[in-house]
């Protein structure tokens, strides 16, 4: 019997054949998108397992006391960058001649050399060494693959003078690290992260569910037939069984090849700026193997559950009996959903309830609302339906309304992949928004276009090597100021407040910060979170225990320095007041009776043309001089304090577009089956006159009327749900979205429109005198 079904299914000619093809194709598509799931946490584990000898193991403090053994090694991990991305360094000191050694390294490299990363050596090939090469000293061989976490991964192994090492605290390991270590992620990244995966895989399900109804109504006809015939209920699910299976098997084997033909490029696509590599890309045995037979059952689960009203009805089914119209009870789930959202936000709402079991509460809630809306959409459909025909006049309206009343979950079916498109649309355009304005509140220093902020770790003195870094700055091309700051504390005569201090030359500030309006008349401007006022005799500025114990050598610099007397105050305020790297005080140079000049410096704000070159030459510059420096432009500090949540937004960014494709296709496949399923009463309406346009009018119009009020229903929904999420976990203000989500959705639903307009032609062919005259 299942040979007789795959027979029946493929002796149905080019429709037939059509059909298998395109549900075939749906399910390899929904199959390697699923085996590519399956294969993202493996491959992130073996990211990180490739890079866990970088944490060490046996770790040492740097001043503890004990002896030294011949295994003992000096190692710290610090970020670079370049060109906008980041460059990990590892910078090290073997100790001893048996420090222990990763795979794919060589040697650990003496004092003044590096071992670097392929990607990183074909950088330095091409790159000015005083905008690259002069940070790492002597490149004296690459890196193996095991030793790195992506192809594409700018790595250095920097061999690195003890000393420096101490004043970086790095600490003393007597083992490499051998445990795999995934980065933690905050309770909103990862509620983000479940949101987007739901959102992305959704379109994908619906499009494989619309495909397999595309020769669904044929099927039910013949089945109808031969149990009309005497077939028993037994032989015809079989046989339904046997003709999914002609569809369902080969789509599974197609996404199995699929995957495999589409590894290289999921290898190459970028995931925190790194690729993959390509033997990380593979899903568990047993789960691959669970998902593949799964997808096929569920597929001919589906075809049987279809055969209801054969089963209960075959001369219904041939005669083409009116189905039952959906009812209110549709919305239940729906409302379901929604309850089980306000539950899981109310969880939320409490930090104690912020839990691995709220994120997935929290992602089955969205998960409810998608099914809640494909669900509830043919009751919607229908009411759109009974709306058009009081108010619509001329037969298109009313064939349209009379197709969407008669059969609403046909109807609603077409455009299910658009409707749920502009519901995760219009949620990620939420999420985005809210990227969008943590990047911006998350700088740190109100930098001027095309600043650039370098913090050290290794302050710079003497006054004299200070002067001698700022000269060499401001010979770079491309740079137009430069600012010194000395960072210090600002204290009373009894050391009873301390109020965080810079020491640096107010025109420079303005130049590269807009630190305030105008630098006459005072020498000390307070911040808008300090404290206190500074006025009069008696304070003092103190040296930052931080700085001194990082300063390199046996100089001293005096613990206090008095404020000169008749020194003027004034406020300096931003347009934000959370620029959290800014201090409670600054202090001009000519406020102190040695202008602060015994200070070391451990900031420097500069101010370039913005051109990369100059960047990289300042990198370069402050890098050699001061070890661990972070040199950062404007934009690397807005990406970078965003993190994960930048990468983010790009998955975001590539799902939502994905989702419109997907939906883009379903809608096609869908609008191709119902003219198939309906080309009898087409062409009967043809051959008694009715014009080819007025056809064609009324399958836009059917297809309009319930897309744009679904839709718009639809993209409420989203909003709120992502609205209401984000304000109750995020610490900002969550902003509505913006006129782009309007554009958005309008462009998205103009293309809808426009696949249905694209199936148009199939109308003349199907209605055509030759293609009816069976009747």
């Amino acid at each position: 019997m299942l040979r007789l079904g795959v027979r029946l299914a493929l002796a149905g000619g080019r429709p037939s054949l059509v059909g298998i093809a395109v549900t075939a194709t749906a399910v390899a598509i929904g199959t390697a998108v699923m085996l590519f799931a399956l294969s993202f946490e493996p491959a992130l584990q073996a990211r990180y397992a490739r890079s866990a000898w970088r944490q060490g193991s046996g770790y040492t403090l740097v001043g503890d006391t004990q002896p030294s053994t011949p295994r003992d090694l000096m190692m710290i991990d610090t970020e670079d960058h370049v060109g906008g991305r980041p460059v990990t360094r590892i910078d090290v000191a073997a100790l001893g001649p048996e420090a222990p050694l990763p795979q794919g390294l060589a040697a650990w490299p003496r004092t003044g050399e590096a071992y670097v990363s392929p990607a990183l050596a074909e950088l330095l090939a091409v790159t000015p060494s005083n905008q690259l090469g002069d940070r790492f000293g002597r490149v004296v061989g690459t890196l193996g693959e095991e030793a790195l976490r992506a192809p594409n991964e700018l790595a250095a192994v920097v061999g690195t003078d003890p000393q420096v090492l101490r004043l970086r605290y790095a600490p003393v390991v007597t083992e490499l690290g051998s445990e795999t270590k995934l980065p933690s992620l905050s309770f909103v990244i990862s509620l983000v992260a479940v949101i987007a995966a739901v959102g992305a895989l959704a379109p994908v399900i619906v499009f494989m569910i619309t495909s397999t109804r595309l020769t669904a109504a044929g099927r039910e006809r013949r089945l109808a037939l031969l149990r009309l015939l005497g077939a028993t209920p037994g032989q015809m699910q079989v046989l339904a069984a046997g003709e999914a299976a002609a569809a369902m098997v080969p789509g599974v084997l197609g996404g199995v090849l699929l995957f495999f033909l589409a590894r290289p490029l999921v290898a190459s696509f970028e995931v925190d700026q790194l690729t993959w590599f390509m033997d990380a890309v593979w899903p568990p045995l047993l789960q691959a193997a669970v998902a593949l037979a799964v997808v096929p059952v569920v597929g001919i689960g589906a075809a049987l559950f279809a055969l209801r009203r054969v089963r209960m009805s075959p001369l219904g089914t041939v005669r083409g009996q009116r189905p039952r119209a959906p009812s209110r009870w549709r919305l239940i789930p729906l409302l379901g959903a929604s309850v089980l959202f306000g539950l899981s936000v109310v969880l939320i709402g409490d930090r104690q309830g912020r839990t691995q079991f709220a994120v997935m509460l929290i992602g089955a809630a969205f998960i409810g609302l998608i099914v809640g809306i494909v669900v509830a959409g043919p009751w919607l459909t229908g009411l759109v339906g009974r709306l058009l025909g009081r108010f619509v006049r001329g037969p298109a309206g009313l064939l349209a309304a009379r197709r969407l009343t008669d059969a609403p979950a046909w109807a609603f079916g077409a455009i299910s992949g658009v409707i749920m498109a502009v519901f995760v649309a219009s949620a990620f355009s939420v999420i985005l928004g809210y990227m969008s304005l943590y990047a911006a509140q998350s700088t740190g220093l109100p930098l001027q276009p095309n600043s650039v902020s370098a913090s050290l770790w290794v302050p710079v003195a003497p006054a004299a090597d200070v002067a001698k870094l700022l000269d060499g700055i401001r010979a770079i091309d491309g740079v137009e100021s430069a600012a010194a700051v000395r960072n210090t504390y600002v204290t009373n005569r009894d050391d009873e407040v301390f109020q965080t201090a810079w020491v640096a030359d107010c025109e420079d500030l303005n130049r590269t910060l807009n630190f305030t309006n105008s630098c006459d008349g005072a020498q000390v401007w307070i911040g808008p979170h300090a404290n206190l006022e500074v006025q009069g005799d008696g304070w003092s500025v103190a040296e930052a225990d931080n700085v001194r114990d990082s300063v390199p050598g046996d100089l001293y610099y005096p613990a206090t320095e008095p404020l000169a007397p008749g020194y003027r105050t004034a406020s300096y305020r931003f347009e934000k007041t959370d620029y959290y790297g800014m201090p409670d005080i600054v202090v001009d140079p000519s406020a102190l009776p040695d202008g602060g000049r015994r200070f070391p410096a451990d900031r420097f704000v500069v101010a370039t043309t913005g051109s990369p070159a100059t960047l990289e030459q300042i990198r370069t510059l402050i890098g050699t001089r001061s070890p661990f420096a972070d040199v950062r432009s404007i934009e690397e500090l807005t990406n970078g304090s965003v993190g994960v949540l930048g990468e983010l937004s790009r998955v975001v960014a590539l799902g939502t577009l994905a989702t419109l494709l997907m939906a883009g296709c379903s809608l096609a496949v869908s609008v191709a089956a119902g003219l198939l399923d309906r080309r009898r009463p087409l062409g009967l309406l043809r051959l008694t006159g009715m014009p080819l346009g007025r056809l064609r009018a009324t399958i836009l119009m059917e297809a309009a009327a319930p897309l744009f009020v679904t839709a718009a229903i639809s993209a409420v929904l989203g909003v709120a749900a992502g609205e209401i999420v984000l304000q109750t976990v995020a610490s900002v203000a969550i902003p509505m979205p913006d006129p782009s989500l309007l554009v958005l959705l309008a462009s998205g639903l103009a293309a809808a429109m426009l696949v249905v307009a694209a199936t148009l032609p199939l109308l003349g062919r199907i209605t055509a005198t030759e293609s009816t005259r069976f009747e």
